[in-house]
């Protein structure tokens, strides 16, 4: 069940992310530029961090097993700053007998003047955690001024409870 924790945590974390992407694309702290279809594009390097303990719902068999869930806060920050939060759960959606798992993570990131949404999976190999190649996740869409995001946001698990992450929202 740990394992799965960990994953939910780190899924959480890169949802949170792009949540403060989106934040600081008002701000001077980002890097952005127009594509080709005039579209702005928000790129931006954060720090995720688990606030508190995550709540982990371990349904039988007791264990890592389909159907456990992890729900997680997360701070987003940049250069320590607070931009903003999030609010997701991930859910353990297969396990191998080797011990591989794949977690189904969705998350809203609440910033000033909307909510972002993201979703994707993850697959961890037998003992993995933290996962040790980098992966992606969809940006879904967004609420207020965020209304037209989409992109991915590349996650880099570092610990438990802190990720590194690297948003791209095409706005």
């Amino acid at each position: 069940m740990g394992r799965k924790l960990r994953v939910g945590a780190a899924m959480a974390c890169l949802l949170l992310l792009g949540s403060v992407t989106v934040a600081s694309a008002t701000s001077s702290r980002d890097n952005r530029s127009s594509g080709s279809d005039g579209r702005k594009v928000v790129v931006l390097d954060l720090m995720a961090r688990a606030v508190g303990e995550p709540t982990i719902i371990d349904r039988k068999p007791t264990g890592l097993s389909q159907g456990d869930q992890q729900v997680l806060a997360v701070d987003l920050l940049h250069a320590g700053t607070k931009l903003g939060e999030e609010s997701s759960i991930c859910m353990v959606s297969r396990v191998e007998a080797n011990g591989a798992s794949t977690v189904h993570c969705t998350g809203v990131e609440s910033l000033p003047g909307g909510q972002i949404t993201t979703e994707g999976t993850i697959n961890y190999g037998p003992n993995e955690f933290p996962k040790a190649d980098p992966y992606s996740l969809a940006i879904k869409g967004g609420t207020g001024k965020y209304r037209t995001a989409h992109g991915e946001i590349r996650i880099q698990e570092l610990t438990a409870t802190e990720w590194q992450i690297t948003l791209r929202i095409i706005l």
